[in-house]
């Protein structure tokens, strides 16, 4: 059965790291999050056969990084079309809701959502 996300994820314009608690090596970077789940970029593929649990840097929070613990299923793991590298999509299943709360946080203030210059910020309005 395919699963459906049930919220909206954000891109991420800040370099977020994603680490294996298991092996306690780097398994990519976070291209889009939720509170719920994100979408991961990896130079080797996810497995999907069972939750992991990982770490993840959060720059820029209270102007320190903070580092938030989770556990996660691997709900997809796809090779790139493009270079090569591995994208997955990750469903968090136990966070604190303390660090639930610091990952909004993060959304609301690292995001791509409402950062865009409008048009008329960029050329001259006598032209």
């Amino acid at each position: 059965m395919e699963q459906v996300r049930l919220s909206d994820r954000s891109r991420v314009i800040s370099f977020v790291k994603i680490i294996s608690d298991s092996s306690k090596t780097e398994c990519g970077r976070v291209l889009d999050i939720s509170s719920k789940g994100m979408r991961v970029r990896s130079k080797n593929p996810f497995r999907t056969d069972r939750p992991f649990r990982f770490s993840m840097l959060m720059p820029n929070i209270n102007f320190r990084e903070k580092v938030i613990k989770f556990d996660a299923s691997v709900i997809w793991s796809d090779e790139s079309a493009v270079d090569g590298y591995y994208e997955a999509g990750l469903q968090i299943e136990s966070v604190s809701e303390k660090d639930r709360s610091l990952i909004e946080q993060f959304i609301n203030d690292s995001s791509y959502r409402d950062r865009w210059i409008q048009v008329d910020e960029c050329f001259s309005q006598e032209h």
